[in-house]
Order: C-alpha cells, then structure tokens, then sequence
C-alpha cells in the first residue's frame, strides 16, 4: 500500500492559461497576477490534471491503463498491478517488481509506504480492514465503525437481532408521520455510512437499498428499520468478506468460469409495485461483487422481473469478465449465470 503525497501539485497545466491573485502580503496593492504552471488544490480542473499526470507516468513505466476499469494498471509483465483512487496506491504482485516498481516512482512523485499486506497482518485501504490468512484475504470494517453509528443513533445499548428486517415494522405507530428536521439529517447521515458498508457486506445491502430510497423524505416506519437493521450490525460486527478460491486451475490458460447468481421479488414495492433484483458475481468460487437494485421498470409479471434481473446480473458478470481477461489475469474466461 502506498500514498502519493501532495497529489494535485505534481500535474502540469499544459497550455492553458490560468491565473491567481498571488498573497496579499507580498502583494498588498494586488497589480498583478501568478499564472500558474501546475495544478494546486482549490482548482477545479486539477483531479483530471492529476489523472491524467498520473496515466503518463504509469505508462513511462511500462504500464496500461485498464478500459474495463480506468483505476487499474498493468505491467506489461503481467506480473504486477496497481489500484490506484487518487492518491492511493493498492500494488499486487512480486515483491521484488513491487521494490523496484516503487523506486521509480519514487523519482517521479512523493511517495509514502503506508503498509504492505503480509500472512497474518491487516492493513487499511480506503477505509477497509484487508486481513492476510495465507490461504484467503479478509476484507471487511472496524468494528469502530459500527460503534460510531450506533454511538450516533443512541443504540449502544440495543439488543441484536438476527435478520436485517421484519414485516411486524409495517405495522409501526404513526408510520406515516415525517421525520423532525433534526431526525432527518441524522437519517441521511446514517444511511450515508450504510451504503458505504454494504459494499463489503452484502448481507445488508438490499436493507441498505430500501432505506436509501427514503433519503427525500423519511418516515417514522423508515426510522423503525434503519434502527432494525442497525440492531443487526449490533450483532454481526465480526462478519466479513472472505475472499478464498475454492477452484484450482491448471495454469494460467485455463478457462475462468464467471459465475452470476440472480434472483429478484416481484412488485416487492407496495407504493409504486416496482422489482428488485439482485446479483452476486464469484470468480473460482469466491464472491467479488454483489449487488440489490430497484428495477427501473414496473415488471407485468415475476417472468419479466426475473429477466431484468438476468439482465442486470449478467451486465456485472460480463464486467468481471473483461477486467480478467483485459489485465491479463486469464486468456478466457466464460460467464456462466444462474
């Protein structure tokens, strides 16, 4: 793992002109203007400066740049790859490509180690916890995380339970009764913090899905479930994604099975009778992406519902599939929806 420091301030301007009122204190009649030569924090066009800054330097490097996804590169070896989110850098591959790779872009920009993922060790990357079995990778948040949400929302306290909804909260008191002004900003904030855990618990997602759609305007029965499935992280703070293949290839040739499982709730929504669908993709048996949407469509029949989910199921797993077979990672590979 590793850090670019002072992103922004690395990328060049190019051509275009752009100009700043310099300090007052050097310039207190302020007569002139500092045309500036790179990019600083505060502009507007510096995160595509930097992006593209970066692209250059990666690719002086011997690497690609993914189309699949535009935050991966590749080393033409294929023997090392580099996540990249702005500033932050997740490298896979040899240790000592890894070494080298990190001594010359050390010449290039400021680079900071912020720590490397070993057998027995965890390490944080964009606020997730990556724990290193030997046989498997760990990914999951603090438990520090769920506290802080529970601490928000007054549930320190509050007993656990163990799914993340229940039909007696259709049955809520006053359930069409909108939120204070003050409970509502809580609202959003908490669903805000859900959405980000839901991508490494899927458990929760499609719980997640359905508060989220009461951001605009939430109601004591929304309330009632953001605090039902806040009861259920209570409970399930140690759950984790647990990336561990079960399938063996025999060398990198071999085809990669994508595997997409589907399912879907006909009219699950009783205002507007719309689907939900949802998805789980696994590679060599281990899940990598999972997904709970509203269909955009109202489905006429569970059939219908059934095929948007398909739909949806197979655009991820076809996704998976040209990010494998882009990086180099296999020579083909072949969904295979359920």
């Amino acid at each position: 793992l590793a850090d670019i420091s002072t992103a922004f301030l690395h990328a060049l301007i190019g051509s275009e002109e752009v100009f700043v009122w310099p300090p007052a204190e050097f310039y207190p009649e302020r007569n002139c203007l500092w045309r500036l030569k790179k990019a600083m924090y505060g502009l507007r066009q510096s995160p595509k400066l930097w992006q593209e800054h970066f692209a250059e330097v990666m690719h002086k490097l011997g690497f690609k740049r993914c189309k699949s996804d535009s935050n991966l590169y590749c080393h033409k070896s294929k023997e090392l790859y580099v996540l990249a989110y702005v500033d932050d850098l997740l490298i896979v591959g040899d240790s000592a490509k890894k070494a080298e790779f990190l001594k010359l872009l050390d010449k290039e920009l400021l680079v900071k180690i912020t720590g490397e993922l070993k057998p027995g060790v965890t390490c944080t990357f964009l606020g997730r916890r990556l724990t290193h079995n030997g046989d498997s990778i760990d990914v999951s948040m603090s438990k520090v995380y769920v506290d802080t949400l529970l601490d928000m929302c007054g549930m320190t306290k509050a007993n656990p339970v163990n799914t993340t909804g229940t039909s007696s909260l259709k049955s809520v008191s006053n359930a069409d009764e909108p939120l204070s002004k003050e409970e509502h900003s809580k609202y959003r904030t908490a669903v805000g913090k859900l959405l980000w855990l839901s991508w490494v618990r899927g458990d929760v997602a499609y719980a997640v899905k359905e508060l989220s759609r009461s951001v605009t305007a939430p109601t004591q029965e929304s309330l009632a479930k953001m605090k039902h499935v806040l009861r259920y992280l209570a409970g399930t703070k140690q759950a984790v994604l647990r990336l561990r293949p079960n399938v063996q290839l025999a060398d990198w040739k071999s085809v990669v099975d994508v595997e997409c499982f589907v399912d879907s709730d006909w009219a699950g929504c009783a205002k507007t009778r719309r689907s939900t669908s949802g998805s789980c993709v696994t590679v060599l048996g281990s899940s990598v992406t999972s997904t709970s949407r509203t269909q955009a469509t109202v489905a006429l029949s569970s059939g219908e519902a059934e095929l948007y989910a398909i739909g949806q199921g197979v655009s991820e797993a076809l996704f998976v599939r040209s990010m494998l077979i882009e990086s180099g990672l296999t020579r083909k590979a072949q969904v295979c929806c359920y």
